[in-house]
């Protein structure tokens, strides 16, 4: 079947694109401009997505005080000698070698923005730079720890667009806080800034949580 090509802006270049031989491991892109190097996230295509939203969470570094996450997208990223996020910041890092004035954007929708922002929290720990993280319908990966440096680093980075009736980034629960009530947009904590789109509205509206 014929491929669709999009033809990029002059000074926007494919500099890396991973594709996996293995249809369980994710997809992904650095894409440089002469200001920007984005990171873009695909999900694996054989994945189930119940399957890897249905563990409890777990600390990404081994301790009780590290930051909790979704252990298998977690281990997703890191198996084998050549896993993924290391090769991530390796390209990264040899996009900024040259021009460490570039911003950083992590970007993904669905499984592929969780991913992003697990990537993300990984570069952050390794001390490379991370500007902004944009997630579309993305599930909750990361459990919300406001007392967390990482989390803190992630949360102030990230921007979460939500189709206000999309039940995935209300998933899975056992990343949602269990001392109130969730009816509201001011209980529905997540981590960054929360978007909503409405068809009922012209623009995306930002939405109070209680991290805000």
């Amino acid at each position: 079947s014929r491929k669709l090509r999009i033809e990029l802006p002059g000074d926007v270049v494919v500099t890396y694109l991973f594709r996996a031989a293995d249809a369980n491991d994710p997809q992904w892109a650095v894409i440089c401009s002469d200001d920007t190097v984005y990171l873009t996230v695909k999900h694996p295509d054989k994945q189930g997505l119940e399957e890897l939203l249905d563990c409890a969470p777990t600390p990404f570094d081994g301790s009780e005080r590290g930051l909790h996450v979704n252990s298998r997208l977690w281990d997703m990223l890191h198996h084998g000698d050549q896993h993924a996020v290391g090769m991530m910041e390796k390209q990264i890092r040899a996009a900024l070698k040259d021009s460490p004035q570039r911003e950083v954007v992590i970007c993904g929708h669905g499984l592929g923005g969780a991913l992003g922002i697990l990537v993300a929290a990984a570069l952050l720990n390794h001390d490379v730079k991370v500007s902004a993280v944009l997630g579309f319908g993305v599930p909750q990966v990361v459990v919300l720890d406001s007392h967390n440096e990482l989390w803190r680093q992630l949360h102030d980075r990230t921007t979460l667009y939500i189709n206000a009736f999309d039940p995935l980034p209300r998933a899975p629960w056992c990343f949602r806080p269990t001392d109130g009530p969730v009816a509201t947009a001011q209980t529905y904590d997540t981590l960054g800034m929360l978007m909503f789109v409405d068809p009922h509205f012209p623009f995306a509206q930002e939405v109070p949580t209680r991290n805000d």
